[in-house]
């Protein structure tokens, strides 16, 4: 749903960044719609053991081609399967054998090589999990990311949204929205008002606006 509406959205507001939960990260979407760069607050999951080399350690191009490993060895042959979605690389087995980094390697040690095989979506979250550990980065992904939790709240709490006193979709449908409709006036009544939060004072009203509920 998210890369059917993106490009929409894209056309009618001119979106060049999007902000979001790690909870909606989707590997095949990390270029969701051209011009779109995607910022994610954290990543869902479990997370890779801290003794072991991320992939992120191997020089990887285009998530396709394994080009050498944290020690600088390059492999022997490289090739991307199409199909599979998976990336193996074969390196020398005397050599990785040796290697100082062998008990931290993903690398498998095989009967004539050794391999590395892993798919692409390992690759993608890899490299994204790596930009959310960047301070600054993850910073100004969690200060920007709309903070719809507490829109929901609201609406349960004051507009009685947890519990709709109407039966079907389609009623259901508008009275929610009426309700979403009258918590964004109260929002904005508020903010013309200067009923705002110290720290919503440093922002301008576009970006305040991004905290209205989404109809």
């Amino acid at each position: 749903m998210r890369q059917e509406r993106l490009p929409v959205i894209r056309e009618k507001m001119a979106v060049t960044d999007l902000y979001t939960d790690g909870a909606y990260y989707r590997p095949e979407e990390e270029e969701p719609a051209p011009g779109i760069t995607m910022h994610y607050t954290n990543m869902s999951g479990s997370k890779p053991a801290p003794e072991k080399l991320p992939l992120t350690a191997f020089v990887i191009l285009d998530q396709q081609i394994i080009v050498s490993c944290p020690n600088s060895q390059h492999p022997a042959h490289s090739y991307f399967d199409k199909q599979g979605k998976t990336l193996s690389a074969y390196f020398d087995l005397h050599l990785c054998q040796q290697c100082p980094m062998r008990e931290a390697c993903p690398v498998k040690l095989q009967k004539k090589s050794a391999v590395l095989r892993v798919s692409q979506k390992a690759v993608s979250a890899a490299q994204t999990r790596e930009r959310i550990s960047v301070k600054c980065e993850h910073r100004e992904s969690t200060s920007k990311r709309a903070a719809i939790e507490g829109t929901n709240s609201a609406l349960k709490r004051s507009h009685g949204a947890g519990r709709l006193q109407v039966r079907t979709l389609a009623r259901c449908k508008v009275v929610f929205g009426m309700k979403v409709i009258g918590h964004n006036f109260r929002q904005l009544v508020r903010f013309c008002q200067g009923d705002i939060r110290e720290k919503a004072k440093s922002f301008n009203l576009k970006t305040h606006q991004g905290v209205l509920a989404p109809i």
